[in-house]
């Protein structure tokens, strides 16, 4: 738990997620750092997908690092600091932020930058055989599994939406 809101004058920012905005907000910071503001980046991923990369990322063309943007890395470049961790609780009241592992985090102003879910019916997703492209993180290690299965075989994907 951190405490500086009770024994200094230091004010926290808590950036939960992080995605391309809290990218933007880090860049910002490191070219106009904020005297007496300290910034926590919280995010389950040292990584963000840059989500307009996807398509040559699956194609080859580009690298996980090409379609990555390294939060952790820009959280350390502003002295910010980077927990590796997941939200499991939300006290506004308290100013409050619940981590999986590492239990309770304070901060003065939260920003939210949790990403997207595209919803795919219950129906079909019990079937096994649909998965969402968003979050991109569990999509590509489904297409990683699928590609080691079907090696040596051919069979048939369909691409549902657009973007």
């Amino acid at each position: 738990m951190t405490s500086s809101r009770n024994f200094s004058s230091t004010k926290e920012i808590l950036l939960l997620g992080g995605g391309h905005t809290h990218a933007l907000v880090l860049k910002a910071l490191k070219r106009n750092p904020i005297p007496g503001v300290r910034v926590v980046v919280i995010s389950d991923s040292p990584y963000a997908a840059y989500s307009g990369m996807l398509p040559a990322l699956v194609e080859r063309q580009r690298s996980f690092s090409e379609a990555h943007i390294d939060i952790a890395a820009l959280a350390n470049c502003v002295d910010a600091l980077f927990i590796e961790d997941s939200v499991i609780g939300l006290d506004a009241d308290r100013s409050v932020v619940t981590l999986q592992k590492r239990g309770e985090v304070e901060g003065d102003v939260l920003s939210l930058n949790v990403g997207i879910l595209s919803p795919v019916p219950i129906r079909i997703a019990q079937s096994g055989d649909v998965v969402s492209v968003k979050p991109v993180g569990p999509f590509l290690q489904w297409l990683a599994t699928l590609e080691d299965s079907l090696r040596g075989t051919h069979k048939r994907i369909a691409v549902v939406g657009g973007g």
